[in-house]
């Protein structure tokens, strides 16, 4: 076995330089119990100093402990002050980390074995089954016990690429046991031609299959769709029951109509998630081309081009002051019926133009 105290530097000459660190390092995700096996390198150049303790890689360099493979043109590991314990480990130069079900590439990779990290720097690819990230730095933190991947943290142009839609944000915490990511900075979502931006979007996914199961946004909500745009102070999307949930200060524009609510749920139905239905509640306005509809509750059918607007019902157009408790608005070719309540008839005023 090669010792530290004895080697300045070593080359190799037809064979491969095979050294053995007894390393724990845990840092890195896997799935496997804490690495004590040690880590097997091997390189064109090795080059030790005893004090302070250190020792160098250079050139093709591979390093192996248990199920993950570290390659880079130059790997450097610190030791403490005793020269027993690794502090750190620095890899630099075309960086890949591989595993079973991933591969992380970046410039430059920080190893501390104390702290269970892994620092990644400089264009960093992450690659998996059912995923890609991309961002400025990456850290992965590992669990002390049992092994596995406790928390990782990306931050700078983050872009995630999925099966089904894209994210994008400025950081990105990923949290594995809760099957959780949050997004902050600028943050958007995209599939197909639906996207979603906000200050903060906090996205749980389905442990199996992976897909998504319900993602929350906040701040500045832009909800933005084939000729609909929806802005509120924060938004709720559930995949299995293909509902959006709007609310604070909500305003929706469609089609030339203004709709504003303290609240508005929004359905779709089918493969394509067309909008079924939305309800908005909670001092409801409606504003389209000289008409104006409010009330209490208001719900629109996209399909049959009307809503529904119940509750202090009232309709105004040139003049024109219709209430009642319940008012049934054609919106494409601007018809209305009213209705008036058990205690409540309804009511018109006409108010002669000046």
């Amino acid at each position: 076995m090669l010792t530290l105290t004895n080697i300045n530097t070593l080359k190799r000459t037809g064979a491969i330089l095979f050294f053995l660190l007894l390393l724990p390092l845990t840092a890195f995700p896997a799935g496997q119990s804490a690495m004590k096996a040690g880590m097997n390198v091997t390189a064109d150049v090795m080059k030790s100093r005893n004090k302070p303790k250190k020792m160098q890689f250079i050139g093709h360099v591979v390093a192996i402990q248990e199920g993950m493979k570290v390659e880079s043109e130059e790997m450097i590991a610190l030791y403490d002050k005793q020269g027993v314990q690794i502090q750190k480990i620095i890899a630099t130069g075309s960086v890949r980390i591989t595993q079973t079900k991933q591969v992380i590439t970046g410039e430059r990779a920080e190893f501390y074995p104390d702290e269970d990290r892994v620092l990644v720097m400089g264009d960093v690819l992450v690659v998996r089954p059912e995923s890609r990230i991309r961002c400025r730095n990456l850290q992965i933190f590992s669990k002390k016990t049992g092994g596995g991947l406790k928390h990782l943290i990306a931050d700078g142009d983050v872009y995630i690429q999925g099966k089904k839609r894209k994210i994008m944000g400025d950081h990105a915490d990923f949290f594995p046991d809760e099957q959780k990511v949050i997004v902050t900075g600028h943050a958007v979502a995209i599939k197909g031609g639906d996207r979603i931006e906000s200050k903060k979007l906090t996205i749980r996914y389905m442990e199996e299959t992976k897909e998504l199961q319900d993602m929350y946004a906040e701040g500045d909500v832009h909800i933005i769709g084939k000729n609909r745009l929806i802005t509120s102070e924060r938004a709720n999307f559930n995949s299995s029951t293909h509902k959006a949930v709007a609310s604070g200060k909500v305003k929706a524009v469609q089609q030339g109509m203004e709709v504003k609510s303290d609240e508005l749920e929004i359905f779709y139905e089918g493969r394509n998630k067309e909008l079924k239905q939305t309800i908005a509640t909670g001092n409801v306005t409606i504003t389209s081309k000289n008409r104006f509809v409010s009330g209490e509750k208001a719900v629109q059918y996209p399909k049959e081009k009307k809503v529904i607007v119940s509750g202090n019902a009232v309709y105004k157009k040139e003049g024109e002051d219709i209430r009642g408790e319940k008012i049934i608005y054609f919106y494409d070719r601007d018809d209305i019926i009213i209705k008036g309540g058990s205690k409540k008839r309804a009511k018109i005023l006409m108010v002669p133009q000046k």
